[in-house]
């Protein structure tokens, strides 16, 4: 029966921890699959190939018997826009799962309803707040408590979403480079991508609606913009053998209408960010690339080129960028990227609880990890073990001064503690830059981007949350 449902290899059995094993089995058809689809996509893209699928482009994944499973039907002409949206979905695709097999996924499964019991009991039972309200006390629950109790997966699982095929993890970059240029590539003699492919198909195609993909450019100009429609050729689906469409022989139209924004502003916007991590991707394994790190300026020019984000969002404060190229210059699992663990009571029958503290609007009952108002963090030292017992770390210099940020007051709509995180690596393997001079909140006098630290971290990551709620949920 689980074969038949995970799709296992006939006779496979997991061992006691071997969770990596199934995931293989189950996506390792669909990794091969997806390097099918790219490598013809390729020659299309690279030819200018143009097919007539009288009978429609099918695609099917899975069996139709397992929990994943996909058919369907596009028609009926391909040509290299098609081409593109499916590359770059499927390299899209391809790098999720490379990213997920590239990782050990072993978890102890004798301890593993103990140890979801100590989760368990640490949400339901998570420390409180109370708050005198006339003639009674409220209490308000936190998730404080309930974040610090999760370390117990990774406490006793010492190598659960640690590191483990780095050839697989090599790979990605590369999936993400050919993602981003198939969608957009500024780097050759004329910009190619997505958008641009459609807008000159549509010039010399007189009738896109039987595209598989196509534009309906209405007034002629050669541009995506009000009163265009795009055209998918969807014309049968069906998903888990459960869902299915009746035929949609005339496909599915998306209308460009004024109310969307300045179209020219949007694809504007959504080229800067795609070359931008084209660049940054393009550079893991191309020296000759100095890539710009992606601030919010972009995102910002989304927000006012979208009119329901305009009315409703404030622009961003620009005080944070991020450089994800760097995340796969050096190969690390996300293990490592985890907030320190630590046995807070030195007893070692109970489960470490991660280092995460908080703080709170008002006076809290007695737990060393929640404080009142704008303080200090990580004060005290600590013992970090990951895996050997009897390799230790010794953290004496997590200290973090107050920042400057006070906690919402219990009117506000999230009713919980600020976090304070000792992350492993606050730098997430060199991603994120923060400028403490222009944050939201608090700013301070240090007007350069610096590569992350515990406090600069913490700061952003509650300064931000805080705008948000005070600048699009509470108007």
């Amino acid at each position: 029966a689980a074969a038949a449902v995970w799709g296992a290899a006939p006779g496979y059995r997991p061992t006691q921890t071997d969770l990596l094993q199934i995931f293989e089995n189950l996506l390792e058809p669909f990794e091969e699959f997806f390097a099918e689809l790219i490598e013809g996509t390729t020659f299309v893209i690279a030819n200018g190939c143009k097919l007539i699928l009288e009978n429609g482009f099918p695609v099917e994944m899975g069996e139709p018997e397992s929990i994943i499973y996909f058919r369907a039907r596009f028609g009926y002409e391909f040509d290299a826009s098609a081409a593109r949206a499916i590359q770059a979905t499927f390299a899209g695709a391809q790098s999720a799962i490379r990213f997920l097999l590239a990782h050990q996924i072993e978890v102890n499964l004798t301890d593993l309803n103990d140890t979801i019991d100590v989760i368990v009991d640490a949400v339901t039972g998570s420390q409180q707040l109370q708050i005198d309200q006339a003639s009674e006390t409220v209490t308000i629950p936190t998730a404080i408590g309930a974040l610090r109790s999760t370390a117990v997966l990774f406490e006793r699982n010492p190598n659960l979403l640690a590191l483990g095929s780095r050839e697989r993890f090599n790979l990605i970059d590369n999936d993400l480079t050919l993602m981003i240029r198939t969608l957009y590539d500024p780097t050759g003699i004329e910009p190619a991508g997505l958008i641009p492919q459609l807008q000159a198909e549509a010039l010399v195609d007189p009738d896109p609606t039987d595209n598989i993909l196509g534009l309906v450019d209405a007034n002629g100009n050669g541009r995506m913009d009000q009163g265009d429609s795009i055209v998918i050729g969807l014309r049968e689906l069906h998903l888990t053998g459960a869902l299915s469409s009746p035929s949609i022989e005339q496909g599915i139209r998306l209308n460009l209408t004024g109310g969307l924004g300045d179209y020219e502003s949007i694809i504007a916007a959504l080229h800067e960010i795609l070359s931008i991590l084209g660049d940054q991707f393009a550079a893991v394994d191309d020296d000759s690339i100095s890539p710009a790190r992606l601030g919010l300026a972009p995102a910002n020019d989304l927000i006012e080129a979208i009119d329901v984000l305009d009315i409703y969002l404030s622009p961003l404060p620009e005080a944070i960028e991020f450089s994800f190229g760097s995340y796969f210059t050096t190969p690390i699992g996300i293990r490592q990227l985890l907030p320190y663990w630590t046995d807070h009571d030195n007893d070692p029958e109970t489960p470490a609880e991660y280092l995460i503290e908080g703080e709170a609007w008002l006076p809290a009952p007695a737990e060393a990890y929640l404080s009142f108002g704008d303080a200090a963090h990580f004060t005290g030292s600590y013992v970090f073990t990951d895996g050997d017992p009897a390799v230790t770390t010794q953290l004496d210099a997590l200290t973090i001064p107050a920042d400057g940020i006070e906690p919402p007051d219990q009117a506000a709509l999230v009713q919980s503690p600020l976090p304070y995180i000792a992350f492993q690596d606050p730098t997430l393997n060199g991603v994120l830059f923060v400028n403490d001079g222009l944050l939201p909140i608090s700013p301070g006098p240090d007007d350069a981007f610096q590569s992350a630290d515990t406090y600069s971290i913490n700061k952003a990551i509650n300064a931000y949350s805080l705008f948000a709620i005070e600048e699009w949920l509470l108007p």
